[in-house]
């Protein structure tokens, strides 16, 4: 039996939310900055094209998590195919069922949010399980893109889960983040905390930025939409439209 056709409207919508996914995990990862020795959580890691460049980039361990058995899959395959697997990882499993070893050096999750009817605690199990960035996307409940998103999830029976600049500030700070920058990206909230989850040891700290380095992440500030920039410029954490 041949796959279903999908209508233009169909098309046109998967391209637009492809698109802006896209754009969002862009943003994260150049929020991320360097990553070069050290060991990352992504939730939510879908076909793990994004871990795979990660490793290829130096991160000594990367680790996905997905609830979806095909999609781990891919992301096997992916990491194969770009002669990373052996610094990757993945666990087919609920965030908060997974047995996941932290500390993490930064954790980022992109789309997780969107279906989550309970983001207080995957939030707080994530901040557990980081010590440094993390990074994650929430859907925004007042933009123009709102209504055709809502509309889309609920004709395919899902529900989509929105949130505020305010509410999304009171859900990091009951998770024990620090340093909370909220940025606006593609109709989401995406969030850029700071976690002390877990203990870390001198071998898992992160190696210190060079003298030029250190200056840029201290001064710049850019506008919150910020392109995606190389691996030697990591954005400040003053970068966002609202401090936490």
């Amino acid at each position: 039996m041949g796959m279903p056709r999908l209508s233009l409207a169909d098309r046109l919508i998967g391209f637009l939310r492809h698109r802006a996914s896209r754009q969002r995990l862009e943003h994260a990862i150049t929020l991320l900055g360097p990553v070069r020795g050290r060991r990352i959580l992504e939730v939510r890691c879908r076909r793990g094209h994004s871990l795979a460049r990660l490793a290829a980039r130096g991160a000594r361990q990367v680790v996905g998590v997905d609830a979806e058995a095909k999609e781990i899959d891919l992301a096997r395959s992916a990491a194969t195919q770009q002669g990373v697997a052996e610094r990757c990882e993945f666990a087919c499993a609920d965030l908060l069922g997974a047995d996941l070893a932290g500390p993490f050096d930064a954790c980022v999750a992109v789309g997780h949010f969107a279906h989550q009817p309970d983001p207080t605690r995957h939030l707080r199990r994530m901040a557990e399980l980081t010590h440094g960035d993390l990074i994650a996307s929430f859907p925004e409940r007042f933009t123009p893109r709102v209504l055709p998103r809502l509309l889309h999830h609920l004709l395919h029976g899902r529900r989509l889960e929105t949130f505020t600049v305010r509410q999304l500030e009171r859900l990091a700070r009951a998770a024990g983040l620090e340093e909370i920058r909220i940025h606006r990206i593609s109709g989401d909230l995406l969030l850029h905390a700071r976690s002390r989850g877990g203990a870390r040891s001198d071998a898992q700290a992160r190696p210190p930025a060079s003298a030029g380095q250190a200056g840029e992440t201290t001064a710049t500030r850019t506008d919150p939409r910020i392109r995606p920039t190389s691996d030697d410029r990591r954005p400040s954490l003053n970068d966002g439209i609202h401090a936490g």
